[in-house]
């Protein structure tokens, strides 16, 4: 079997900055639920406001996407 790679970045955006890790540690449990294995290779932080005056927590996820 051929192992391709892929790179990829993902967002999450949230109000709460705790939910962050959660919604993270949910994406890469629903990728290896579907037999897909997620490669962190790294997450960067950023607090950005929006046009409405609210800010949200951001991070950004790049990863290797593998399939077999």
């Amino acid at each position: 079997m051929e192992i391709r790679h892929m790179q990829q970045v993902k967002i999450f955006e949230t109000n709460v900055f705790s939910k962050l890790e959660t919604d993270i540690n949910h994406w890469i449990d629903y990728e290896h639920r579907n037999k897909r294995c997620i490669e962190i290779k790294s997450i960067s932080h950023a607090y950005v406001g929006s046009e409405n005056d609210f800010y949200k927590y951001t991070a950004i996820v790049a990863y290797d996407l593998k399939h077999e």
